[in-house]
């Protein structure tokens, strides 16, 4: 009998990249990430105020999916779909991982999809 696989992780260290919202219909909104990656801990900054909302929090990875916990505060009339938290996907590539997640827009009728395109560059 085989012993079970790890599921795979993020490589501790520090992620460049993009954080994407494609809105059905609508053109797509960007700004630069990076975020930081240590043993189960997070922290990230944005170009944009609250677009999307990092600061840190903790991670893991459960089967195919990473799930964020975010300890930053924000006020009760804010976009709470742009902080990260909760479960997202995950894909690896050459330089870096694609974190994303797909959600239904009640408003839209449609699945909007929120995007982080990150490359390692430490």
């Amino acid at each position: 009998m085989e012993p079970e696989s790890e599921p795979d992780k993020i490589q501790e260290g520090i992620y460049k990249g993009t954080f994407s919202r494609e809105i059905m219909w609508m053109p797509r909104d960007t700004s630069k990430v990076i975020i930081s990656f240590s043993s189960d801990t997070w922290f990230g900054q944005s170009d944009s105020l609250n677009f999307p909302v990092l600061g840190q929090g903790t991670y893991k990875v459960e089967d195919d999916l990473i799930v964020f916990t975010n300890q930053t505060s924000v006020e009760e009339d804010f976009d709470t779909t742009l902080i990260l938290s909760g479960y997202y996907q995950f894909n690896f590539n050459n330089t870096g991982v694609e974190i994303y997640r797909l959600y239904f827009n009640l408003f839209w009728d449609g699945f909007d999809i929120d995007l982080y395109d990150l490359t390692k560059i430490d």
